[in-house]
């Protein structure tokens, strides 16, 4: 009996030791990744200024949150029938181009993008799709009962957008909602939707948007819309490529918890030339067809 619990208690002490050993602060010296440009040049084909974004990358445990602006030699687009859009400096990092009447982005043409920077040349190609219009955007009003009278949801009226997708070919769009001019940028509402559904694999195609897509993700159920509020709603046409960049770059930036899955590199389109070093982000020319109310 004696010799039992003496072997009881030397494991109690070696387990004792290695928890013990667990609490210790292990510094860790990691190597940062090279820094990388990244563009950020989402085009439409409205009267706006477009914008085009340099920046540098960080390392991926720099939270600073602070952007670091890249001064390039030239940025502009071309397309297949010739047109030079180009872009000016504006301020640190940004270039911008004003589009008129007689060189407006046009659906179906194949633009091209051009940087060059830090003595390195990048290319970049996108086509400009085809996207659907927006029917109308309905108000349901919630007085208090919630909807069906046993929900939670405040006092107020919630948005729902009517579209349909047009028939004959994949149509892929971001649907981009706006409050008071400003975009509902959050990354939990991000709002893509595939031939009228989430994804590709849906026979949804010709077929009205789904109701996750019409209502679930262009409201915020904690702080519905108030009478005089005017709520915007965009779709922006967007390619299968950056489609997919949309949706890693959302999973990647909730990525986090026990289940965490590991971190991947989120493609992009931007390529480098001759022995430029790799870029990231990605250029995408869409077509954009918008509605707005006014909340009774």
């Amino acid at each position: 009996m004696k010799s039992k619990l003496t072997i009881i208690r030397f494991l109690s002490i070696l387990l004792l030791g290695f928890f013990s050993s667990c609490e210790d602060v292990v510094q860790i010296d990691l190597d940062k990744g090279q820094s990388q440009l990244v563009v950020d040049a989402i085009i439409n084909n409205k009267a706006d200024t477009q914008n085009i974004y340099l920046s540098q990358s960080i390392d991926y445990f720099d939270n600073s949150g602070k952007l670091f602006p890249v001064l390039a030699d030239t940025v502009y687009i071309t397309d297949n029938e010739g047109n030079a859009f180009v872009f000016s400096p504006h301020s640190p990092g940004r270039y911008v181009y004003v589009p008129n009447p007689l060189d407006s982005f046009t659906i179906g043409n194949l633009y091209t993008l051009h940087v060059r920077a830090q003595n390195h040349s990048y290319v970049a190609q996108s086509k400009m799709e085809r996207v659907t219009s927006i029917d109308s955007i309905g108000q349901i009003k919630n007085e208090g009962g919630g909807f069906g009278g046993g929900g939670t949801e405040p006092i107020g009226s919630f948005v729902y957008l009517y579209a349909k997708d047009l028939p004959g070919q994949t149509d892929i769009a971001w649907i981009r909602t706006y409050r008071n001019g400003k975009f509902l940028n959050a990354v939990d509402k991000l709002n893509l939707v595939y031939n009228a559904a989430d994804g590709p694999g849906s026979p949804t195609d010709g077929l009205e948007f789904i109701f996750p897509i019409c209502f679930i993700r262009t409201n915020d159920f904690a702080n519905p819309y108030l009478s005089g509020e005017k709520v915007k709603i965009e779709l922006y046409s967007i390619s299968e490529g950056y489609y997919y960049f949309l949706r890693l770059a959302a999973e990647q930036s909730q990525n986090g918890g026990l289940f965490a899955t590991p971190p991947v590199n989120v493609k992009t389109n931007i390529e480098p030339v001759g022995n430029a070093p790799k870029a990231l982000g990605y250029f995408n020319v869409g077509a954009s067809k918008e509605l707005e109310i006014t909340i009774d």
